[in-house]
């Protein structure tokens, strides 16, 4: 758990409506959309002590399935049709077997 003090001062009245300091960054304002938890920046290990979650480049004996499309190398389309990138590689999750991320180089 976080042993952080909390952000705030004095007694605590619940959360504000909107943003207490007007004309500051809101997303480093700590509440809403710019909260964060402060957590240990290392990566989270398989039972083996591996990192969990990886590239496919690095990571020997997984594979796209034969029957599978192999999305390395295809487009990425925004919502308006627009070619926003190409899937460059896969990010697979060693402990449940099963990808997670697509790595996409920005075009």
């Amino acid at each position: 758990r976080d042993q952080q003090p909390p952000p705030h001062e004095g007694a605590y009245r619940g959360a504000p409506l909107q943003p207490q300091a007007s004309g500051s960054d809101l997303l480093l304002a700590g509440v809403g959309p710019g909260s964060w938890s402060d957590r240990a920046d290392v990566p989270d290990l398989s039972y083996e002590g591996l990192p969990k979650i990886v590239p496919l480049r690095v990571a020997p004996g997984f594979g796209v399935a034969a029957q599978d499309v192999d999305p390395r190398g295809l487009p990425v389309l925004g919502d308006d049709g627009v070619e926003g990138g190409r899937v460059v590689d896969l990010w697979v999750d060693r402990s449940e077997m099963l990808f997670r991320y697509l790595e996409v180089e920005v075009a």
